[in-house]
């Protein structure tokens, strides 16, 4: 019986100690929260004139396969106006520069023209969502971003 009680003390003792575990002393470092970037559902920035002509055809044909989708397309910078009204346009051009494909946007709210704007032909990077026009139902590119 002493030597069971013995065991059993002793198997009590080993098994209860823990080790004194070091706690590091490092100041908590805070950091700023990661924004997400938007979702782009069609990014054309980087695509040949070949496919950003065949998207933008289908964007056309069927406008309701890319309603409320994010966009972002590069090319170069055009505007004009026609009665009354400033249409702002980002381009890409073929091989031969005869033909042109690209998207008429409209810019956010907070940019005005010319102030907010590049000079003709120059590089943009626009982001935006496709929403369908409601009289005639085609797409219209409302741009996020406007870079260049």
């Amino acid at each position: 019986m002493k030597k069971l009680l013995f065991v059993t003390i002793a198997a009590l003792l080993i098994f209860s100690c823990k080790k004194n575990q070091v706690v590091s002393q490092e100041p908590v470092v805070q950091t700023e929260p990661v924004v997400a970037e938007p979702k782009i559902d069609y990014d054309l920035s980087n695509m040949n004139y070949n496919m950003i002509s065949s998207i933008t055809f289908e964007m056309l044909i069927e406008p309701q396969k890319y309603a409320d989708k994010t966009v972002k397309i590069s090319g170069q910078f055009y505007t004009e106006v026609e009665e009354d009204i400033r249409y702002y346009s980002v381009i890409i051009w073929d091989a031969t520069l005869c033909c042109p494909a690209g998207m008429d946007f409209i810019p956010p709210d907070t940019m005005s023209f010319p102030e907010d704007f590049p000079p003709q032909e120059s590089q943009i990077t626009v982001t935006g969502i496709l929403r369908e026009n409601a009289e005639d139902g085609n797409l219209l590119f409302y741009a996020d971003s406007v870079e260049f």
